[in-house]
């Protein structure tokens, strides 16, 4: 695949990797959906991702080579120190803060 760009491939790749997911869980029960919901939105989440930049060839090309590139960031994703609620909890601090701010100008 010279001349080809890794970046439109791994694009192309993970969103149907990701139609894949949805359309296995719209064959599952309710409770399994549920259970799955999480899973799916950081799957849409890191596909988001691959859609605003654009990593160099040797990156793209590396990570498209990966049997399942998606499953394997959202695997990464579960090993990484840093959670959604550590960002959720920072953005309630925050916006604590600046009501609270705001209510002091009053």
């Amino acid at each position: 695949m010279e001349n080809s760009d890794y970046n439109e491939l791994l694009q192309k790749k993970i969103s149907k990797e990701l139609s894949d997911f949805i359309n296995e869980l719209k064959t599952k029960t309710p409770e399994e959906v549920i259970e799955s919901a999480y899973e799916l939105i950081i799957k849409e989440d890191i596909a988001s991702v691959f859609e605003c930049i654009n990593y160099s060839q040797q990156e793209a090309k590396a990570l498209y080579e990966e049997k399942y590139p998606l499953d394997a960031c959202y695997q990464e994703w579960l090993h990484n120190d840093q959670t959604y609620m550590d960002i959720i909890v920072q953005t309630v601090e925050d916006k604590i803060k600046s009501s609270v701010s705001q209510r002091r100008k009053k």
